[in-house]
């Protein structure tokens, strides 16, 4: 049974409508490694808005992607309680400012073109520099006769070409640049937290918990995978269609 409510995001509030089979379906198409395609999918879905998933910072989409597993009140729910990965802010700025770099929130966008270009956990964590910094970067890329300036990853559109130039010129940094670099950039991105505290790993974006929803016990680290949400027919046909 699945019971709509209203889920509040950082500056808009929408409902979940329940998938249909033929829906389920076509995400099940997507190749699972493709995780963030497959969210995107269903973001569009649930939300009747195609063009959502790429606008919404990462901690909304999966957000999203936890209270419907927590409404759809399927036999996943037996054994894992999403509110342990709810934090207590509900919203943050777009960007903030660490030094001369700023950082902005990671979106959909630009995890979706991550998910085609990462094959390990330090190839997601440069392509998410390279994605959220901007600003003064001088400090680590140039000097004062050769300025280097990066301008604000955008939301939408095409973001390859920068993307990539970023990512190289991090590639050329010394192991202690780039420690230099990373303090600034998880500095920022603690001051971006909202709804969910995400982390890394091999394979993409995890979703850190606490066995006593933020206020102490064990520290859960999980993926969220887009159809874990599913009835157990719907899991099965899924799990076929990708056989």
């Amino acid at each position: 049974m699945f019971n709509a409510i209203a889920i509040a995001l950082r500056n808009q509030e929408i409902f979940l409508k329940e998938l249909t089979i033929g829906q389920i379906v076509q995400i099940a198409k997507i190749p699972q490694a493709m995780n963030e395609l497959r969210l995107n999918a269903f973001i569009g879905y649930v939300c009747q808005d195609e063009t959502l998933a790429n606008q919404l910072t990462v901690q909304e989409r999966y957000y999203i992607l936890l209270n419907y597993l927590s409404i759809s009140q399927n036999d996943y729910m037996m054994n894992e309680d999403v509110s342990n990965y709810f934090i207590q802010a509900k919203t943050a700025p777009d960007v903030v400012t660490i030094g001369n770099i700023h950082v902005q929130q990671l979106f959909g966008n630009h995890v979706t073109e991550l998910q085609t270009r990462c094959e390990n956990i330090y190839d997601w964590l440069a392509g998410q520099m390279a994605c959220q910094l901007h600003g003064d970067m001088t400090e680590f890329f140039g000097d004062e006769t050769n300025p280097v300036v990066w301008e604000k990853m955008p939301v939408a559109g095409e973001i390859i070409t920068v993307f990539q130039k970023r990512f190289e010129m991090i590639e050329s940094l010394t192991d202690s640049q780039f420690q230099a670099l990373s303090d600034v950039f998880y500095q920022g991105c603690d001051k971006l937290k909202h709804l969910l505290d995400i982390s890394l790993d091999n394979e993409g974006i995890t979703i850190l918990g606490n066995s006593e929803q933020q206020g102490g016990g064990d520290l859960i680290i999980a993926r969220f995978r887009t159809l874990s949400v599913l009835s157990d027919i719907a899991k099965r046909i899924s799990e076929l269609i990708n056989e």
